[in-house]
């Protein structure tokens, strides 16, 4: 690279610029305001010269947030010509700023040509006007423009920025999947550490290193780092593990309980920077839906985490909806979007003894996705999934419940010697040794099969042949063994007169 070409950036290194983004166009108020802030810095590093577009950003921003403060304390209307100058202040710097850059010839053009080459509507250099030279606009219309303002520049600043980022998704899968878990391992060997020590993981500035190059790589290749992340040794904590962690004791007895899906709090701290970084980028929901997709009917300390994780971020996904600080050690800070529907069809699908909890987990955040009572549904998961009859409600009808239990012994003898089993109850249990295997579909083992394969006895076949030569000559009856013979359809004469023979045909 020639020396011409070497540019100084206000911020450190790429991962700086991305965070710096994504805090501007955060949901997250306080957020916004770090997003700000770290503008600010870069103006300080940049004397002055920062780039239009990320200058323009911050200030419009800011406006936006000034007239929220005032909404939320009630001020506006005493305060509504402040907002307006703060508005129209960041209108009039976007489209001075915007049409100064086309100010290349040797006569002076009109803004709107300039504004119309950059792409600005005519209605925002109207608006420039009237707050240069006349009356502010109304506070709505000034709303709208700053709305299509920041709008406009995502689109023609930010997302081209994010283009000309380098693509770590290009490479081929293998060096991706090094890659990630090479950072995934790196970050649990120092969590590992500092919780060895008793450190602060937050202090400690090789964990913030590794966690900015997480939000540089992750965005591009979100679908292998879930992939890595639900892999046992990560999220699914292994045996090994957890002796190498060495949580308490009433930590470890916590996962051997398949109704409480609580993880211990420490797993979860863990994982936190980690996992906030996912919920950032909006894959929390594929998380999910990989863990469901994972979980099998075994009840081990793989499937133990996956439910685990499951009811936990679901669980801190509800509170996010329904609390509007969380706390600082909470697992997410803000509300987030996920669908909870197909996640409890995916469980259904595969019923297991975290089924119902979960479930009932998903039927609590569905707000009636689903479609049908609670009640209703869990009930048929409890049964579904082979709860106890003890866990489930008694009847609504008012009826007894009997189950095999209830049922008296029997033996095989019992069964031959006796038509008419004991008054009230239609079965009885077997406690005897059978063979099922040996007995044909349909019968029971001490039945037999007289007229096996539709083979006719010698007496019967006199019979029939003393009716059939009474009215009709019979045409061919062929012997194929001196046990019987095969008579076919067809070679019986019809019709036949008088009773018909009786044949059990099976």
């Amino acid at each position: 690279m020639s020396k011409s070409s070497d540019r100084v950036l206000p911020w450190l290194n790429r991962a700086e610029f991305l965070k710096g983004y994504h805090c501007l166009y955060s949901d997250d108020e306080a957020s916004q305001r770090d997003g700000i802030n770290r503008v600010a810095l870069w103006r300080c590093r940049a004397h002055h010269k920062l780039p239009i577009a990320i200058d323009c950003t911050s200030v419009l921003i800011a406006s936006t947030l000034q007239d929220a403060e005032f909404r939320r304390r009630g001020e506006l209307h005493s305060s509504e010509h402040h907002v307006k100058l703060s508005y129209a202040i960041a209108l009039i710097r976007l489209v001075n700023h915007i049409t100064e850059k086309g100010q290349k010839k040797q006569y002076a053009q009109s803004i709107h040509i300039l504004a119309a080459e950059f792409g600005l509507p005519e209605w925002l250099v109207d608006m420039r006007h009237d707050t240069t030279h006349g009356e502010l606009p109304s506070l709505d219309l000034l709303r709208e423009g700053v709305e299509w303002a920041l709008d406009w520049l995502h689109q023609e600043y930010w997302q081209k920025q994010l283009a000309m980022d380098e693509n770590p998704g290009s490479e081929d899968k293998e060096t991706n999947s090094d890659l990630v878990k090479s950072l995934l391992v790196d970050f649990m060997q120092i969590q590992f550490n500092c919780l060895s020590n008793n450190a602060s993981v937050q202090g400690d500035s090789s964990i913030r290193q590794i966690l900015s190059k997480m939000e540089y790589v992750f965005p591009k290749i979100k679908d292998l780092v879930i992939s890595c992340m639900v892999s046992e040794g990560y999220l699914i904590v292994t045996p090994d593990q957890l002796n190498a962690l060495r949580f308490p004791e009433s930590s470890l007895e916590l996962l051997n309980s398949v109704d409480d899906l609580h993880l211990p709090n420490d797993i979860i701290l863990f994982w936190k920077p980690v996992l906030e970084i996912l919920y950032q980028l909006q894959v929390t929901p594929l998380l999910l839906d990989m863990l469901c997709e994972q979980l099998t009917e075994e009840e081990n300390l793989a499937n133990r985490f996956r439910a685990g994780w499951i009811y936990e971020i679901v669980n801190y996904v509800k509170m996010c909806k329904r609390i509007k600080k969380m706390p600082e050690r909470a697992l997410f800070t803000r509300a987030g979007s996920v669908s909870f529907a197909p996640l409890a069809e995916k469980c259904l699908g595969k019923p297991s003894v975290y089924t119902p909890t979960l479930v009932q987990n998903f039927l609590e955040c569905s707000s009636g996705e689903l479609g049908k009572p609670t009640s209703e549904i869990l009930s048929l998961v409890k049964i579904y999934a082979g709860k106890s009859e003890g866990e489930l409600k008694e009847p609504s009808l008012g009826l007894t419940c009997f189950s095999v239990k209830d049922l008296p012994p029997v033996t095989l003898q019992d069964k031959r010697s006796s038509h008419h089993l004991l008054d009230g109850v239609p079965w009885k249990l077997c406690n005897d040794s059978l063979n099922w295997q040996s007995s044909p579909i349909g019968l029971l083992p001490h039945q037999k099969l007289e007229n096996f394969s539709l083979e006719l006895k010698e007496h019967i076949l006199s019979d029939v042949q003393d009716i059939c030569s009474t009215d009709v000559q019979t045409e061919h009856i062929s012997m194929c063994s001196s046990h019987g013979v095969f008579v076919d359809g067809k070679e019986l004469p019809q019709p036949i007169s008088g009773p018909a023979p009786s044949v059990q045909l099976l």
